[in-house]
Order: structure tokens, then sequence, then C-alpha cells
């Protein structure tokens, strides 16, 4: 959590952080970066928060989690949301990785998915 408040300069909502958890969720972290992922529907992974300290981004501290994140994942499927008015960075990386989108929200939420077997 102490992460979180360094990269979005906010607190976490340690009831919605415990609510993801409990649907066999996952948190991986190294010093500069981390992933909390859930089980969101039968057969997908939810990437629900990820971040990277800004002066660790590029240097494959996120990627470490995502290979451990994938060696975990027993789910054909991974999804993750995005705002792209707001993480713009995020979704460009996110479009790279290979993810579709499924889903625009009316609030601007972007909502993307990839089969596990193809994320990359």
């Amino acid at each position: 959590m102490q992460l979180h408040r360094q990269i979005f300069q906010e607190n976490p909502d340690k009831e919605e952080w415990n609510k993801r958890l409990l649907l066999n969720g996952k948190i991986y972290v190294n010093e500069c970066s981390y992933i909390v992922s859930y089980e969101k529907f039968p057969e997908i992974t939810h990437i629900w928060l990820a971040g990277t300290l800004e002066e660790a981004r590029g240097k494959g501290k996120f990627k470490e989690l995502l290979m451990q994140l994938l060696e975990d994942n027993t789910n054909p499927k991974i999804s993750i949301n995005s705002y792209p008015d707001k993480w713009p960075i995020m979704v460009g990386w996110i479009k790279k990785k290979g993810f579709q989108l499924i889903k625009v929200c009316d609030d601007g939420k972007h909502c993307y998915e990839i089969k596990a077997e193809d994320f990359v």
C-alpha cells in the first residue's frame, strides 16, 4: 500500500483492497512496482491495480512482476481496465502488449482482455 501512495499520491481504499483479495487475490511487489490481481469472473484473472515508481519505469521491474503473475495464472484470460484520458501511457502499454478493447464505459473507463497464452 505504501507503493500505491508513492505512485498515485493517494491513500488506498483498504476495504476495496480486501474485497479483491478475498476473490483469490494476489499481490505482486518489488522495490518499485506492484500488481494486485484477482479472479474477476470464472476463467479471467483481472489486474485491478498496478504501478511503477516514475524513476524506475522502463527498467524491467514491472515486467518481472508480470512474469510472476503469468507463472501463477491458471485462467485462460487476463483483463485490465484503464482511463485513457488519465493514464495515456498505461493505455499505450496495454495496447502494445496485445490486449483487445472489449468495452468503453460511460465514465471513460476502457476494459481490455487478452488470452493468457498470447500475453507477452
